[in-house]
């Protein structure tokens, strides 16, 4: 198959020309050629690494890339024989993208393996067309390389999301995925032995959502989850077990191991505690195969030097609690044992060799930028402990520019996207345009002698009524073409997939009228109808962690009794990534959002399974909004060539004065720590270290030029800057005013990297209350 596959892209590339004419007049052609060209010289590279791919797997002396292969599809062949709409196969752009991938990852086991691994692989695919089936394909076929090659712990795959609903939507599907490979690696010879760790999820997202841990000093907190089972449910991020698929998933602690667990209780189920750890510790200890977590995360390297564990910088292992390091047990406040109990231990490359970025075009402006910082910093750590193994990294992304320039700034390597565009316009060897077929129908309004806010109304107002006048009187299909024959049980079901409008904010306090007004007026009118009221919910940034899974949860598994469904949701740009509802068929747009990414991702949560209906209710007020009503039909007409470039710096001015602080402790915690087995998070012991020579402001300056990329275009400020922060923080640490290292030195290292600014108290006083009050005012009556 997968020769034929490649006997078809040699055909593609040899009629490229062709192709291309065919499609433009002489005179295009003429003004086009050379990107034509380059189009093709692009195409023959991949299919060289496609080539190169397929010849591993064949090649006999390696026969573990093609038992890996095998592996892994038998694992989503499982996995598609379970679906009520099976796929039958890869999609093309799948295959070809995974196979072309297998030389980088394997080139960490075989030098000899001509493979381009330093390069970011961009796989660039239009929503819903199957990325994260192409990464998590990718993932297992490491996971049984891992496993086939000696490496039976250790994590080997980092999936990393902009956006906690991100990584909440993911996980069911990721450890539905896992939970197979399980299955799959027990029946494996040589693999399937207990001393091979089980493939398991980690979900790597901060306090917050997940604890840090359950035990600390002078703070043991499992007795009160214990006592108070409720409240860990509230943890839960799968609703379905892995393994049996029913949703039978209940939070337990384990409490000599110091564990909250997801337990399935369905008595059929042959699995009971499932290999999934939501907190931090945990994952420090367990090492989970795959990590799944949100890039601020990346910030705890400055303030925990248990992250190194996930980089291998491990030594032993307790028989309760897992791998550890220093001497002393990971979970060292709830640990009875001795250290002559813990048993050494020599993981086999046991960093993570694939990394994994969701949504890239999300990582932009500050969030970006500190997060290109700390990408680098960790990437520089992971070549320090394990001799010089990087990751190979792989973005997936549907809307993106100039992904060579963000690429470069966020993690110092060069940048190719796949699949390259084809000759003919809207088409490749992988995809085309199907122009006949109808996926979403868009429709601009613009109010006139009308607020704003009260036009979003009457649309709620007009699309609920006729969705449940429709409801009511079922005879309405007599009068639509292909509806005729449909049964009354298969109406409601279509009805029911129409149900819940989804409405876009702009921002929050928008979203808090409109909520208000959707509990005042939009009820009232249908009570006038004597229709039902809208069941609304809002997801924003606020909106807790437990409470949009279960909103989620709702949505996807609509309750029988249609007074408890969800009929509205109103949301922020939140929803505009990740989320996969077959329920959402209707939108509204409350105004334009501001970037042409945002509009693609946000209406492409609608119309994925079944056609979409997107209104867009501009903003009268607004000349931005004016101009996209004017030009409706030719700004979606060619909405992809419009997509703005990711808004990113690395060399920033002052970003570095948020980042160093936290790559200053980051570099004490997770080299100084290991090398020299002093507890550095005490400033005491840092200032010793100092005092004795063996802590140097030349060799912390080193780490971090390197680190930062010192060297390079643009960072000339920087080296001026890391010298003379970094011989300021020594300054401070010789005289410590503080216990901890973390806050003798000021500015303090970032607890997240959404941190951009400190907060500031202030009190409005009586003349500023009256002008925000006239403001208010205004802004009512210009909706």
């Amino acid at each position: 198959m997968l020769e034929e596959i490649y006997r078809a892209m040699d055909s593609y590339y040899h009629n490229w020309i062709d192709q291309a004419k065919l499609d433009l007049s002489e005179i295009d052609y003429a003004m086009a050629e050379e990107k034509v060209m380059e189009g093709k010289e692009k195409f023959a590279d991949e299919m060289r690494r496609f080539r190169r791919g397929i010849q591993l797997i064949k090649d006999d002396s390696k026969p573990l890339v093609r038992k890996s292969f095998m592996l892994m599809n038998e694992v989503f062949k499982r996995q598609d024989e379970s679906r009520k709409k099976p796929y039958m196969s890869w999609r093309l752009f799948q295959i070809v993208y995974i196979v072309s991938i297998i030389p980088d990852i394997v080139s960490r086991e075989y030098s000899d393996v001509e493979n381009d691994s330093p390069m970011v692989d961009v796989l660039w695919f239009p929503t819903g067309g199957g990325k994260t089936e192409t990464y998590l394909g990718l993932v297992l076929f490491n996971a049984f390389f891992d496993r086939l090659r000696g490496k039976k712990a250790g994590v080997t795959a980092w999936t990393r999301f902009a956006l906690r609903l991100l990584s909440l939507q993911q996980i069911q599907r990721i450890a539905d995925t896992l939970g197979q490979a399980e299955l799959v690696r027990r029946e494996t010879d040589g693999i399937k032995a207990s001393d091979n760790e089980a493939f398991s999820v980690g979900y790597l997202v901060g306090e917050g959502n997940t604890p840090n841990s359950l035990t600390k000093y002078n703070d043991d907190r499992r007795s009160y989850f214990q006592q108070n089972p409720d409240l860990m449910q509230k943890f839960k991020i799968i609703t379905k077990c892995p393994f049996c698929k029913q949703s039978s998933i209940y939070m337990d602690i384990l409490f000599e191991e110091a564990r909250i667990v997801h337990r399935c209780t369905n008595p059929e189920c042959k699995e009971d505690v499932l290999p999934i750890f939501v907190v931090d510790n945990e994952i420090y200890r367990y090492l989970p195969t795959m990590i799944i977590g949100t890039v601020d995360k990346l910030s705890a390297v400055g303030n925990q030097r248990k992250f190194a564990h996930l980089f291998g910088r491990v030594t032993h292992k307790c028989p309760q609690h897992g791998f550890l390091s220093v001497g002393e047990c990971t979970e060292k406040y709830g640990c009875k044992l001795k250290k002559t109990d813990f048993k050494p231990v020599v993981l086999k490359d046991p960093s993570p060799s694939l990394q994994i970025q969701d949504e890239l075009h999300l990582l932009k402006e500050g969030l970006g930028t500190f997060n290109s910082h700390y990408e680098t910093f960790i990437d520089y750590i992971q070549q320090e402990a394990q001799n010089g193994a990087r990751q190979k990294i792989i973005a997936a992304t549907a809307t993106i520019e100039n992904y060579n320039n963000q690429i470069k700034h966020m993690y110092r390597r060069t940048a190719r996207r796949f699949p390259e565009s084809g000759p003919i316009l809207g088409e490749s060897l992988y995809a085309m345009t199907l122009k006949d077929e109808v996926h979403r129908i868009f429709v601009g309004v613009m109010s006139h002698n009308k607020t704003h806010i009260n036009t979003m109304i009457e649309l709620l107002q007009m699309f609920h009524k006729e969705i449940q006048t429709l409801k009511s009187d079922l005879r309405f299909v007599n009068r639509i073409n292909g509806l005729q024959d449909l049964s009354e049980s298969d109406i409601n079901k279509l009805l029911l997939l129409y149900e819940v409008s989804l409405t876009y904010l702009l921002t929050k306090r928008e979203g808090d009228r409109l909520d208000q007004s959707i509990e005042g007026q939009v009820t009232s009118y249908l009570h006038r109808y004597k229709l039902k009221a809208l069941h609304n919910k809002s997801l924003t940034g606020s909106t807790n962690f437990d409470e949009v899974a279960g909103i989620l949860n709702l949505l996807e598994n609509p309750p029988e009794e249609e007074e408890s469904r969800i009929t509205s949701v109103t949301a922020t740009s939140m929803i505009s990534h990740g989320v996969d509802v077959a329920r959402f068929n209707f939108m509204i747009f409350f105004g334009m959002p501001t970037q042409t990414a945002e509009y693609i991702q946000s209406s492409s949560r609608v119309g994925r399974s079944h056609v979409g209906i997107v209104f867009v209710c501009f903003n009268p007020n607004r000349e931005r909004d004016q101009s996209h009503y004017h030009f409706f039909k030719k700004y979606h007409e060619y909405q992809d060539r419009l997509v703005e470039p990711v808004p990113i710096n690395r060399w920033s001015k002052f970003s570095i004065k948020k980042t160093l602080p936290g790559l200053f402790t980051a570099v004490l915690l997770n080299i100084y720590y290991y090398e020299h087995q002093k507890n550095l998070y005490f400033a005491e012991e840092a200032r010793k270290l100092i005092e004795d020579g063996k802590l140097t402001e030349e060799k912390v300056i080193g780490h971090l030029n390197l680190s930062y990329g010192i060297g390079d275009p643009g960072s000339e400020d920087y080296k001026f800057e890391i010298e003379q922060m970094v011989r300021k923080f020594f300054n401070q640490l010789r005289n410590p005013k503080q216990n901890f290292t973390s806050d003798s030195i000021n500015p303090k290292p970032m607890r997240s990297l959404r941190d951009i600014d400190e907060p500031v108290d202030f009190k409005i006083g009586r003349e500023t209350d009256s002008v925000f009050r006239t403001i208010e005012r205004e802004g009512r009556r210009n909706g």
